[in-house]
């Protein structure tokens, strides 16, 4: 909750800082006094809803990334597969600590894999809690009326002989001319 609520301005500020900071376009909408921006694909969900009420602004942040667990995980496993299986025929073990090797490695690797996918996971975190933070400061920004800027005067008068000037016609093709044009 922040004091305040969000003007158009505003809004178009915050609608900007979201897509810079997801890199992605999205869509952005107002049903009342709400006003969202979302964005939906098969391997990443985004959606920050603005609610002004009473001189008090709710913003909330939601992201889901479906495709990230599966993008950390198969690829690494399925090496993970072949890397104690090479292993194994290369130093030619018996089959009990052949297993062992098996097991060994692949947790080894799964427990890599898992605290690299949650690195990532908290670098995503911590960018959602900057955005949060950067909204939080438009919101509680106040809103500035755009005015217009006037022109200089130099360039605010118009040339009176742009006005008066008329287009010169344009001469009719000669007899020449329309031959060579038909003929080509």
């Amino acid at each position: 909750m922040v004091a305040g609520e969000v003007s158009d301005e505003q809004w178009e500020e915050m609608v900007a800082e979201i897509r810079s900071t997801f890199g992605l376009v999205g869509t952005s909408g107002q049903v009342g006094r709400s006003r969202e921006w979302t964005h939906d694909s098969k391997d990443h969900q985004a959606q920050v809803t603005v609610t002004s009420r009473e001189g008090q602004t709710k913003i909330r942040l939601f992201a889901r990334y479906s495709q990230l667990a599966a993008l950390a995980f198969i690829p690494g496993m399925t090496l993970g597969i072949f890397i104690p299986i090479l292993l194994i025929k290369s130093l030619g073990l018996p089959a009990a600590p052949g297993v062992f090797v098996f097991i060994a490695v692949m947790a080894t690797l799964f427990m890599g894999l898992r605290f690299l996918f949650s690195r990532l996971i908290r670098g995503k975190q911590r960018k959602a809690q900057q955005l949060l933070a950067r909204l939080e400061q438009i919101v509680a920004a106040p809103a500035t009326e755009a005015t217009p800027t006037p022109l200089p005067e130099a360039t605010a008068r118009l040339d009176a002989s742009l006005l008066t000037e008329e287009a010169e016609p344009e001469e009719a093709p000669t007899q020449a001319q329309s031959r060579t044009k038909t003929s080509s």
